[in-house]
Order: structure tokens, then sequence, then C-alpha cells
């Protein structure tokens, strides 16, 4: 029986239920979020608050949420916690959805989606605090994230003007 066992094994027969442990494909990783997407809401006084404050929606419960609060209150930035669970239920799934961004926590900044912990914390290494513009300073983030990844994400012809209009 344990021969019978090791010939199917090697031979590959259910080789395929354990691919899901394998990360060989994690340099082909595509991240889909829309970091460029409209942020909508019909609530009107939670869009004046994406403006100036980090909106952070996540639940008491996610460590990752835990960790984005625990970074921002480290660096005294203001923010407000939306758990998602207990209101805006609705509000959460829609952006969501437009953001494409399926994980906790879901962090919103001047009205822009800034990702989740991980991005947070690049967001951190890499201060904006200069007299640029907001979306030139968002530019420069993403530009010097993504680099990393995909080459350079913007077009860096002289021509391109990138100040608010």
């Amino acid at each position: 029986m344990f021969l019978f066992l090791n010939v199917i094994l090697a031979k590959g027969t259910f080789s395929g239920l354990f691919d899901f442990l394998k990360f060989d494909n994690y340099e082909n990783f595509v991240d889909r979020a829309r970091y460029d997407a409209d942020i909508n809401t019909e609530d009107p006084s939670l869009l004046d608050l994406m403006k100036t404050e980090f909106v952070v929606f996540g639940t008491e419960t996610c460590g990752f949420t835990k960790k984005a609060l625990g970074l921002l209150k480290d660096k005294g930035v203001s923010y407000v916690f939306v758990d998602k669970d207990k209101n805006m239920t609705n509000t959460y799934e829609t952006l969501k959805s437009t953001l494409q961004h399926d994980t906790l926590p879901l962090i919103i900044h001047n009205k822009r989606f800034l990702g989740g912990y991980g991005k947070l914390i690049k967001y951190f290494e890499n201060p904006m605090n200069n007299s640029d513009s907001t979306q030139d300073s968002y530019r420069k983030y993403y530009e010097n994230y993504y680099k990393g990844y995909y080459g350079n994400a913007y077009n860096n012809s002289e021509s391109t003007n990138y100040s608010s209009q």
C-alpha cells in the first residue's frame, strides 16, 4: 500500500490539489485595484471627510485594520475609522466594487484611494511633506511605488503637467 501511494504521488496524480500552496507565480501578480477611480458616495459628510482626513474602512477584528489604525495614531495623523460591519455597509460595498479592492482595510485620503495597510506603510516611508500639489505628490508616490513592479507607470515627458487645475 505504501509503495502504491508513493507511485501515485510521484506521478503527480494529486499534485494539483496542493497547487494553492505554491507561490511560483507571485511575480505575475497584478494589482487590479483602481487607484485612479473617482470616489463617490451618497453621504456628503463622508465625502467632505475624505477630502481632508484618512478614512479607514475595516473591522475591529481585522489584524491589518488594527495595524493601519495604530500606524496612523503613531504618526499623529487624524483619521476616521468606519467599521464596515456596523455601519455604512452599502457605502463600503460600493467602494470595494468600484475600486476593485477586496481586502481590509480600505483607506482613502484626499478623496483618493490609497490602498490597504501595505500601501499605507509605503505612503509614510516616502513622505510627501513638500510644497507640491496633492496630485503631483500622488503621482510621485505611485511612480516610486510601481516602478519596482511594472516600470514607470506614468508618462515622464517634459510637456506633462501634473499640477492641480
